[in-house]
């Protein structure tokens, strides 16, 4: 069995073995620096380890370093100077989830040899069998300022001095390296030390400069105000010294897509006068090497910028792609678990650290979140961001956006017709006009603003005819059953051909109500087997589905069907009852539109005509039919408008 009375630390300059399978650096003549580094980390450190490798019994060591760069660079030093030590790197985590250590381990044990696992301090990177082998672990701290100056002076010759902690404790190993160049003296080296710290100091409070508008100018639905606005308060009463940083409650801003969950942090921030401190999952994994190590490396180094300055508020974009544990399979917890264990608890270093810092979370899948997270004492408030609602809500955002050129008195149509619109959308819509005013030389007008809320349609006349019946189907049902119709549009979006909007009923139901909601939803397949060029079409698809589900939850969930026992929506009696519960509502549709078509046409081609009606332009519509009135035009619609730019612009090319 070898026996080895010491680890010598001494570089020499001879190769290294290039065959072996765990090094993946090729450093044939190291530089002195590295050695006078590691012998300054190292000093004082080594004497359990080299008094495990006098056992004639073979001893697996596993060496924790600061970093990756330091991980390799202790092993390059053991390997040069103990032939017959096996040292394995290991930094990050390969595709078999670093398994191959376990017969590598397996193989030097057999032959009598040391082992040496030298890796940063990053969880999961050794497999769990090796982590059982392990007979001796040391973590080694980072360098401190006397270790550098020990190594500049045995680099330079020289006493180094003026160094303090600030200036290396966010310096790698590689950092240190450049600084000590050849031919260079101990204040040449200190000064590029002091230089890198700045820059990187310099980066830092850079990105932590809150941007954006202030809160009080947001126009936030009337929640996420309220609660944006306390905690504001709050923030503001941890900087006056009145409230403890640890009654700050973290937050998860959860909702749809472009809703402004990310503006929200920033404004929070700025209107605090707090620094910002932003980051997302998907930024962990693209600016690092995309392995364990590395994005575990990379969270850790997030939440030490945030612990660097109190008044500070880390954001954190994308917090979904950070998985449910109890979600994942056997092969994906191996990776994902030490990730998600890690972040749980930098969330509650934050949490101990009494530091004068706020956490805030966004997503747009809440319920993707891992419980832990969620718990008190970590991201404990969910705030809803959800897409506006109201046509106050959506004026005030066009409002906000526009001002000062249309003031938000003038918005009200536009605001119809952006039912459904994210804020982001809006944005984007608002820009639009304005590049089209800017194109034609003219000041931005609400015409310009309907332009690009509502563009052209360049659909087939018979297809817009078809959806115009449709829709107003919907619309003549629902009024005749008493329900509220908010607006009713033939605009196309995404997905969607057009949709009439109805004030919900509440949010108790009894069976009457149900089957009047579901009368209308099928009211758009009635007007279509009946008015229509084609009959049935897939417009009724997303109908259907909504009327299939309502009536299941009715006989399922509510007992509204003589059944007070929960049943399996997915029976075949819940099926049944579905299906012929709709056959038979629309049957229902059927007859009103029936015993109705004139008005039905009637509204269907006003629609055609003006794409968009609000609801007390469809009554009147219907009003004046019914009493044999002529049918002026409607408030409520887009006709009032003037021709919009590029409409005026090919009737002059025509001429």
């Amino acid at each position: 069995m070898p026996k080895f009375e010491a680890i010598s630390l001494a570089v020499e300059d001879n190769d290294f073995d290039t065959a072996d399978p765990v090094e993946t650096e090729v450093d044939d003549k190291p530089l002195r620096p590295e050695r006078l580094l590691v012998e300054a980390l190292l000093k004082g450190r080594t004497a359990a380890v080299r008094a495990a490798l006098r056992s004639t019994t073979p001893q697996v060591i596993h060496l924790v370093s600061p970093s990756a760069g330091w991980a390799h660079a202790i092993s390059r030093a053991i390997k040069r100077s103990n032939a017959q030590v096996r040292t394995l790197t290991v930094t990050d985590v390969r595709k078999d989830r670093n398994e191959w250590i376990v017969s590598q381990v397996q193989t030097d044990l057999s032959e009598g040899l040391h082992i040496i696992l030298s890796t940063p301090a990053a969880p999961g990177l050794l497999p769990s069998k090796v982590h059982g082998a392990i007979d001796l672990r040391l973590e080694l701290p980072p360098i401190d300022v006397a270790g550098v100056n020990r190594a500049i002076r045995g680099f330079c010759g020289q006493r180094a001095s003026g160094l303090v902690s600030a200036d290396i404790e966010r310096l790698d190993f590689l950092d240190l390296i450049f600084a000590m160049r050849p031919n260079s003296t101990a204040r040449d080296c200190v000064r590029r030390i002091r230089a890198l710290a700045e820059n990187q100091r310099s980066q830092n409070i850079e990105g932590m400069k809150a941007r954006g508008p202030r809160l009080e100018d947001l126009p936030l639905p009337a929640a996420v105000r309220g609660w944006a606005l306390g905690c504001l308060d709050e923030l503001s009463q941890v900087s006056a010294g009145r409230l403890d940083p640890q009654q700050l409650r973290f937050a998860v801003l959860e909702g749809p897509p472009g809703t402004g969950k990310t503006m929200i942090g920033e404004s929070l921030a700025r209107s605090a006068g707090w620094r910002l401190v932003p980051a997302t999952m998907g930024g962990w994994f693209n600016d690092s090497d995309g392995n364990l190590g590395g994005v575990s490396k990379a969270i850790v180094a997030f939440f030490d910028r945030v612990l660097e300055h109190d008044y500070s508020v880390g954001f954190i974009d994308e917090l979904d792609a950070l998985p449910d544990r109890a979600s994942l399979d056997a092969r994906d917890r191996q990776w994902w678990v030490p990730i998600v264990t890690l972040f749980l608890k930098q969330i509650d270093r934050v949490r101990s650290s009494g530091k004068s810092v706020m956490i805030i979370g966004a997503t747009n899948y809440v319920e993707r979140l891992d419980g832990a997270l969620l718990r008190p004492l970590r991201m404990e408030q969910r705030v809803h961001v959800p897409v506006p609602e109201s046509e106050d809500e959506l004026r005030a955002i066009f409002a906000y956006y526009l001002a000062p050129d249309i003031p938000a008195s003038e918005l009200g149509v536009v605001a119809s017709l952006a039912h459904g619109a994210s804020p982001a959308q809006i944005e984007s819509w608002c820009k639009e006009a304005r590049s089209s005013a800017h194109h034609f030389q003219s000041d931005l007008t609400v015409e310009d603003v309907i332009d690009a809320v509502a563009p052209p349609d360049d659909r087939q006349p018979d297809e817009i005819r078809a959806v115009a019946i449709h829709e107003a189907g919907h619309a003549f049902v629902a009024t005749t059953l008493g329900i509220e119709v908010k607006h009713v549009s033939i605009i196309a979006r995404g997905d969607s051909g057009g949709v009439t909007r109805t004030v919900p009923h509440g949010q108790m139901l009894n069976r009457e109500h149900l089957e009047n909601i579901v009368t209308v939803l099928m009211a758009g397949r009635a007007a279509d087997l009946l008015l229509g060029a084609h009959g049935a079409h897939s417009g009724a698809a997303l109908d259907i589905r909504q009327a299939s589900s309502l009536l299941m939850r009715g006989l399922c969930d509510w007992g509204l069907y003589d059944t007070l026992g929960q049943l399996d929506p997915s029976s075949e009696a819940a099926f049944d009852f579905a299906d012929e519960a709709v056959k038979r509502l629309l049957h229902r549709a059927l007859k009103l539109v029936t015993q109705n078509r004139q008005q039905v046409l009637v509204l269907a081609s006003e629609l055609q005509a003006q794409r968009f009606l609000k609801g007390e332009a469809v009554r009147q519509i219907l009003n004046q039919k019914m009493t044999g009135g002529a049918a002026a035009k409607p408030n409520g619609s887009l006709s009032t408008r003037k021709p919009s730019r590029a409409s005026s612009s090919m009737q002059g090319a025509a001429k």
